[in-house]
């Protein structure tokens, strides 16, 4: 009877050892995930502010330079903006990243408690 329970906690344990090393690994797959993520959403950035500049470069049309120099500078102040709301677009991500590791974490936390309450 005792090899029994024995070998009916050393099952548990391994089950427990087993859900711990999958939570473990999706925790893991988790963050690799959020980083491409993160990536690809900066190389999506930096091609679409790419890809306007080009836009706005083409559409142009200089009669004079004195018309060329106007359009410059309205050409600044739209890139400059969009420079900007790209900035606060990468902060937001980065929030978010942020908010997303510390969920992780918690999770994290949470399931080693739920590992040493099945451990106990």
């Amino acid at each position: 009877e005792l090899e029994e329970k024995l070998a009916q906690g050393d099952q548990s344990l391994s089950k427990v050892k087993e859900q711990e090393m999958r939570k473990m690994a999706e925790y893991r797959e988790l963050q690799l995930k959020l980083e491409e993520e993160k990536r690809i959403q900066d190389k999506l950035l930096k091609e679409k502010l790419r890809k306007e500049e080009e836009m706005i470069m083409v559409e142009r049309d200089y009669k004079s330079l004195q018309e060329e120099v106007e359009e410059q500078r309205k050409l600044i102040r739209v890139l400059r903006n969009k420079y900007k709301d790209a900035v606060e677009e990468i902060k937001d991500l980065g929030i978010e990243a942020g908010n997303e590791r510390e969920y992780l974490g918690t999770a994290l936390m949470e399931m080693n408690k739920e590992m040493t309450l099945y451990k106990a």
